[in-house]
């Protein structure tokens, strides 16, 4: 196996924890916005560890810094609305959490047209596939 389909892997794995641990924070009664609180808390503690331990060089590239930092404002923005999402009276967990993964499309579509990036006919068809039941889901 490929070491990065590991590592996708495993944030497959660690997003659905996550994802399901923040719908029953809100079904425990915390809110949406204490939860986004400890939520990004958390990741400040990460961040913050791994810039500690490693020290990496985090302006090699003014432009990789920008991009990073708008990465950073685009995730963020995905917590909050997920958790608004989630503490909605009646939210399914399950169908919001397949809703926010379909962001592969857009990634992959990007990708293809701005990074070059090459997809066979049977990943055009697979994304395809995915999509229209995506569709069924809404």
């Amino acid at each position: 196996m490929a070491t990065w389909v590991f590592y996708s892997l495993l944030a497959l794995l660690l997003g659905g924890l996550g994802n399901f641990m923040t719908r029953l924070a809100h079904t425990q009664g915390q809110s949406s916005l204490s939860v986004v609180t400890v939520i990004f808390l958390t990741n400040f503690i990460f961040g913050a560890t791994l810039w500690a331990l490693n020290k990496p060089n985090l302006l090699v590239s003014p432009k990789g810094l920008l991009t990073s930092l708008l990465a950073g404002v685009f995730l963020s923005g995905m917590v909050v609305c997920l958790n608004a999402a989630f503490s909605q009276p009646g939210a399914k967990t399950g169908i919001a959490t397949a809703l926010l993964n379909a962001n592969f499309a857009l990634v992959t579509l990007l990708s293809f047209f701005i990074l070059k990036e090459t997809l066979s006919i049977k990943q055009v068809f697979g994304l395809l596939t995915i999509l229209g039941g995506m569709l069924l889901l809404i």
